[in-house]
């Protein structure tokens, strides 16, 4: 199996599913962990980064689940696609493969910009592609110089989905936007606010 196998996973092959989010209420946002809080405080990269008990709904090391009034998607990373994930979900085999949920409602181990999503309806959609020149694959970073792999160019890069919600607020899915452990994070708008951005539009829905 290659990279291109799973390409089908991507959010522009999956518009489709985008736009019956759109014009629906925010449910239940869920992001899944294959450890415990505790465990994943402790681990080597998030102890790193200090990340503190109230980022783990953002952080946390598995896939989203996002349920809206009568659709959910299951929101992940592919570090081989370079890309968001986006597909139908199957809680049975989330719930196997993540044991642990963090909801964004989470008063512990969440912030309330997140459970304040709740109720909310999307409006919008933004599939951003992660701007790569093949002439500086190496780039400064907030944490020091990061060398991209020459393949990063022939990936989808899909590396981050925007949905705007109806209090002008967003919520973002994606990598290379915070100093993230697992790069993949559950953001809102605040967080990119005056940040250089990596990405440029590709598709906006509808």
């Amino acid at each position: 199996m290659t990279w291109r196998d799973d390409i089908r996973l991507v959010p522009t092959r999956n518009r489709e599913l985008i736009g019956r989010l759109i014009g629906q209420r925010i449910v239940r946002l869920v992001h899944y962990a294959e450890c415990s809080p505790a465990e994943l405080l402790a681990n080597e990269a998030y102890a790193a980064r200090r990340v503190m008990a109230s980022q783990l709904f953002s952080m946390a090391d598995g896939p989203v689940l996002l349920q809206a009034d009568a659709t959910a998607a299951c929101i992940g990373y592919s570090w081989e696609l370079v890309s968001v994930t986006l597909e139908a979900p199957d809680e049975e085999v989330l719930k196997a493969d993540w044991p642990v949920e963090i909801d964004a409602t989470d008063p512990t181990l969440s912030e309330p910009r997140f459970a304040r999503t709740i109720g909310r309806t999307i409006v919008g959609a933004h599939i951003m592609q992660r701007t790569v020149d093949p002439e500086r694959l190496v780039e400064t970073t907030e944490t020091g110089i990061r060398v991209m792999a020459a393949k990063i160019l022939d990936r989808p890069r899909e590396s981050l989905l925007v949905m705007d919600l109806d209090d002008g607020n967003s919520l973002l899915f994606g990598a290379d936007v915070l100093d993230a452990p697992n790069d993949f994070a559950v953001m809102t708008g605040e967080d990119v606010a005056g940040r250089r951005s990596r990405h440029h539009e590709l598709v906006r829905v509808p």
